[in-house]
């Protein structure tokens, strides 16, 4: 009797520690799957709201949006007094050089150790004053004439790339005459600007016949002697910029030219200001 009843004592303590002991091994300890697959979550959702983190954030970071450019012209350079003006502006000017001419009968030794200059063309005018430019090609010169004068640019100044009309208003504006300077010019390894003397001119129309890019002026700045009038054309060129990407102006090498040009250095800096052979 005694016996038995020590049997049931010892099965019933048994079975309450045993029970005990699985209680606190289920809830105490994971397995070590259980544990992988935690961390992973933990890893999973971490990276996921860093990435979440990242797009809000270049959502809310504005784009970097790219300077306006800024082309410069300086025309009618004939004397290296002019060149050294030009030189001394502290940002890129191109400086529009005349081929000989009564002036300077040497002007093409200025573009020598140039990287950046154009030629700058005389061609026919509505003013005969104007015309009297030592070898200004007129309207009625024919395609020989004209490939004559060109073969002779291109002798004169072997590195120049870009060529811009000097007056000419009444040569750009005649269409058979303008076409057979732009085939000139192309056969002879030149870029034309069109400096945009009349509202009439043909280039354009031309250009687009040629296949080529049509390379015009936007404004001449400084058709009023007047340092103020002058930096209020810079400023009307700059908007131009700003509202289609770049502009092109000419200038010319007065005193008062470089003086208000001086004067919106620190509005240029806000630009791309780059030279005619650097626009893409």
């Amino acid at each position: 009797m005694l016996s038995r009843y020590i049997v049931t004592l010892f099965l019933l303590v048994t079975i309450v520690f045993g029970t005990k002991v699985e209680v606190v091994e289920s809830f105490a300890v994971e397995s070590p799957h259980r544990v992988q697959q935690s961390n992973h979550n933990k890893h999973y959702h971490l990276k996921r709201h860093k990435e979440k983190k990242k797009v809000i954030q270049k959502s809310l970071t504005p784009k970097k949006r790219k300077r306006a450019k800024v082309i410069i012209i300086i025309d009618d350079i004939s004397h290296r007094w002019q060149l050294n003006k030009i030189m001394a502006l502290p940002f890129k000017v191109t400086p529009s050089i005349f081929p000989p001419n009564k002036m300077n009968m040497k002007s093409p030794l200025l573009a020598k150790g140039l990287r950046h200059f154009m030629v700058h063309l005389p061609l026919e005018s509505s003013s005969k004053k104007m015309n009297s430019m030592y070898k200004t090609l007129y309207t009625s010169a024919s395609q020989k004439e004209i490939d004559a004068r060109l073969a002779e640019i291109r002798r004169l100044f072997p590195k120049a790339k870009y060529i811009n009309n000097h007056t000419g208003s009444r040569f750009t504006s005649n269409y058979c005459a303008s076409k057979r300077l732009f085939r000139a010019v192309r056969k002879y390894g030149f870029n034309f600007v069109d400096s945009r003397t009349t509202e009439h001119s043909q280039i354009g129309r031309i250009a687009k016949e040629f296949g080529a890019k049509y390379m015009k002026s936007d404004l001449f700045i400084d058709n009023k002697m007047s340092v103020v009038a002058i930096e209020k054309e810079i400023r009307k060129a700059l908007a131009i910029a700003r509202r289609k990407g770049y502009v092109v102006m000419i200038g010319h090498p007065h005193p008062e030219t470089f003086k208000a040009l001086r004067m919106s250095r620190n509005f240029l800096k806000r630009y791309n200001v780059i030279y005619i052979d650097e626009l893409k």
